[in-house]
């Protein structure tokens, strides 16, 4: 996952928040995805701020440790090589 890079949800998924996190549904493959919360603010983005950017701001608003960027990177790149999440 390149955090200086824009993504966005894709037009065939749909994204459902739940109390833990999220449920992604992609109308594509048919598959269900589970996300934790902390992914969440990365799949509401509408692609106007980099993966970095948003990582940063979270971070400084105390909503995302340093020592989860690496789990949030791994998650958003294994919904991107599901066809889930689109590089703008």
């Amino acid at each position: 996952m390149d955090l200086g890079k824009r993504y966005r949800l894709s037009a065939n998924a749909k994204l459902r928040e739940e109390r833990l996190g999220g449920v992604i549904y992609c109308h594509k493959t048919q598959r269900l995805f589970l996300v934790i919360s902390l992914l969440m603010p990365f799949l509401e983005a509408d692609g106007t701020e980099t993966a970095g950017e948003i990582a940063h701001r979270l971070q400084h608003e105390g909503c995302l440790p340093i020592s989860a960027l690496g789990k949030v990177a791994e998650g958003l790149e294994r919904l991107a090589r599901a066809g889930v999440i689109d590089e703008l």
